[in-house]
């Protein structure tokens, strides 16, 4: 299911900017909400759900294999409620430090990378 950071995981961790990192679901929540996706919230979802994101951005699933069925229909509602691939791109290669775009790797390396930069907000750069 979602890949959500507890209360706990953000302890101490610095809001990176243009990013809010105590984020409660609401109405707008990419995952749990109904109401229409907004930039924000976009932005928010690298964070609460990096898993979802990779998905959406590369169109298959943690395994390599396509997307099923019901996450392609769970991305369509997205996209009505608002949610745009080049939007989230922007901001996920913003984050991610990527200029070149997504690297090539599978899908679960990229998913521990994401992980890593959301670990290591808060730590000092070497």
């Amino acid at each position: 299911m979602a890949d959500t950071l507890t209360p706990e995981m953000r302890e101490g961790m610095p809001e990176p900017e243009g990013y809010r990192v105590n984020s409660i679901p609401d109405e707008n929540d990419i995952v749990f909400g109904k109401g229409p996706i907004t930039e924000e919230t976009a932005r928010n979802m690298i964070l609460d759900y990096p898993d979802s994101v990779l998905k959406f951005l590369q169109g298959k699933d943690l395994d390599e294999r396509p997307l099923s069925p019901d996450i392609s229909g769970i991305h369509a509602i997205w996209r009505e409620r608002g949610l745009r691939k080049d939007i989230l791109q922007k901001y996920f290669l913003h984050f991610m430090d990527w200029p070149d775009g997504i690297p090539s790797a599978t899908m679960l390396d990229l998913l521990s990378d994401v992980r890593d930069k959301i670990r290591n907000l808060g730590k000092p750069k070497k």
